[in-house]
């Protein structure tokens, strides 16, 4: 590795006045309602330490465990599992104890925590991480062993130059991210609002939609694919339609294939199959390709006629507006092929709202927005996310110098 003039190579040893373990064992009789925060695993993401989940101690355990009382700038380093995700302590969590976590402290006119924090959740600190890590099917981290951790190790000055702007990129990606977030929690709010028809009109007759069983606003989709060319579909839970070949980098529907079913875009398949994120499986609408050929026992429709418009109904199929008869419905769990237990006469008898369609289209429209600014935002946010990580890569490795007085520019072989 080439290191820039001015730049050295130490050991974690070398720059920390205090490398240790936060608690190990049962913590769990000393849990309270309130008390010191006691920060986990699950707390600590790349320079981010969040309160999801959070648990507190009582204080007389925190005093007995003094070793582990954290300060400002310390470095919390996850030791099991997602091995070497770092963050710095903010002054919030000072006095706070720590489970299960590897705590360094650096001298603060050596090194600047945020630097090193950057450096070990860079691409170098995880390639560094993966050399020395133990453990079999869970990795593990040992205190002793990120004690040698080796730092390309720039001036103290540019140091915190580089963690300055790094953290500049941090708190962009945060907030496009919180964006996200907000958008998808008005989302949800406005599904559970607009697709019940609570908002769509002050009057109550307009609040009163008819409702109507699938089987009036749809029939089934029953074309075998045949000889016909066409990419093989399959559905996953959280994300919809997707090219088995690229899924599974093969086709996956062997003989079969011949049996399934020839969907266009603007139909409907409901895959049986139960997930965490739907354990009553999930309905999409094909979006993505033109046609594709999907497994023969997915439930497969379409809208019978323009009565019924296709995109009002995928946003309530995604708000899970079948769950509860779908629940009914499934009365013996999951079959020996792992398929839900539930025939096709049965999902057809299950009933729909049917607003006017001036409605449909209406509320169609305003989640189609949305989901065109949720897709802007995603885009922004990993957009952002590389472009930090390559800017990591330069700046901590010496590759691209920043602007501080009195640094020097030429490069030297190390």
């Amino acid at each position: 590795m080439r290191l820039p003039n001015g730049w050295r190579f130490v050991r974690m040893e070398d720059v920390c006045t205090l490398m240790t373990n936060g608690f190990v064992g049962v913590a769990t009789p000393h849990y309270r309602e309130f008390g010191v925060p006691y920060l986990m695993a699950n707390n600590v993401q790349p320079n981010k330490l969040i309160d999801v989940h959070l648990v507190y101690v009582s204080s007389e355990f925190h005093q007995s465990n003094q070793k582990s009382s954290l300060r400002q700038g310390d470095i919390l380093t996850v030791q099991t599992g997602f091995i070497g995700v770092s963050c710095v302590v903010p002054e919030k969590y000072v006095g706070s104890n720590a489970h299960a976590l590897i705590i360094s402290r650096v001298r603060p006119k050596e090194a600047d925590s945020r630097f090193v924090c950057e450096l070990l959740n860079a691409q170098y600190g995880r390639h560094q991480i993966w050399r020395i890590q133990t453990g079999g099917g869970r990795p593990h981290l040992n205190t002793g062993d990120l004690l040698s951790f080796p730092l390309p190790l720039p001036p103290l000055e540019e140091q915190k130059r580089i963690a300055e702007i790094l953290g500049e990129w941090n708190e962009a990606v945060e907030k496009v991210g919180q964006l996200i977030e907000a958008k998808q929690k008005l989302k949800r709010g406005l599904m559970q609002q607009l697709l019940t028809g609570d908002r769509t009109a002050k009057s109550k007759a307009a609040r009163q939609w008819e409702h109507a069983r699938l089987s009036e606003l749809f029939e089934p989709v029953t074309s075998e694919v045949g000889e016909h060319k066409t990419t093989v579909l399959s559905i996953t839970a959280t994300v919809g339609f997707v090219d088995q070949a690229a899924k599974f980098s093969r086709v996956i529907a062997g003989e079969q294939l011949t049996k399934y079913v020839l969907l266009k875009r603007g139909e409907f398949a409901y895959n049986k199959g139960n997930s965490n994120a739907y354990p009553q499986g999930c309905i999409y609408m094909l979006e993505e390709f033109e046609e594709g050929a999907v497994p023969h026992v997915y439930i497969s429709f379409r809208a019978k006629d323009a009565s019924a418009h296709p995109e009002f109904y995928k946003h309530f199929f995604a708000a899970g507006g079948l769950n509860r008869q779908l629940h009914r419905l499934i009365n013996s769990g999951v079959r020996n092929d792992g398929l839900l237990n539930l025939d096709e006469e049965g999902y057809f008898a299950m009933t729909v709202p049917k607003p006017p369609m001036d409605v449909q289209r209406r509320i169609a429209d305003v989640f189609s927005t949305l989901d065109l600014e949720l897709a802007r935002l995603k885009a922004l946010h990993s957009a952002l996310t590389n472009q930090k990580r390559g800017l990591m890569q330069k700046l901590l490795t010496g590759q691209v110098r920043v602007k501080v007085s009195n640094a020097p520019s030429e490069v030297a072989h190390v």
